[in-house]
């Protein structure tokens, strides 16, 4: 017998006070990475390719909010990507793939990527087709995401040159 002190309305053994979706039996915990606001992430294109050692190609910040059930067992993950800046000439992409393959690539689907250039192949679950381990692609072309201000190199990278609002 479990006693839940206080109410749980979806009878997950949650109480409602702990519960981030009280009413709701197949979630109940919100965990973030990193656990309090955003990462960044900094990419050199040309790595490692000599004299060009900037890592400013891409800059991104980056959030997962990972839903689990009463059990901890994961349901749903979100993924929060802002591009920041970009000093790359190149045409540059970004996505990202799962550390293994025990994830059934058929149990997945994705949602809320931006492709428009037209050589990436997605799955219907929206995973990169091709892939041994489940790929997300987020973007294919950052370019189309955040435009050129029309001076400087890059978005975001040359002092003087006009910011840009990160998308």
């Amino acid at each position: 017998v479990i006693v839940v002190p206080f109410g749980d309305c979806d009878s997950d053994g949650v109480p409602d006070g702990e519960d981030d979706y009280p009413c709701d039996p197949v979630r109940a915990f919100d965990n973030y990475f990193p656990a309090n606001g955003y990462g960044t992430l900094a990419y050199e294109d040309l790595w490692p390719g000599k004299g060009d050692y900037d890592f400013n190609d891409l800059v991104a910040d980056y959030r997962f909010k990972m839903v689990t059930n009463a059990s901890n067992h994961l349901v749903e993950i979100y993924a929060t990507f802002v591009i920041k800046a970009f000093g790359a000439s190149l045409h540059n992409g970004f996505g990202f793939q799962f550390p293994n393959t025990n994830i059934s690539q058929s149990d997945l689907d994705v949602n809320g990527y931006q492709l428009s250039a037209g050589y990436i192949t997605l799955g219907s679950n929206g995973l990169e087709t091709g892939q041994a381990k489940p790929t997300c692609i987020v973007w294919d072309d950052y370019f189309d995401i955040m435009q050129h201000p029309g001076s400087g190199v890059g978005v975001n990278t040359t002092p003087g040159s006009p910011y840009v609002n990160p998308e």
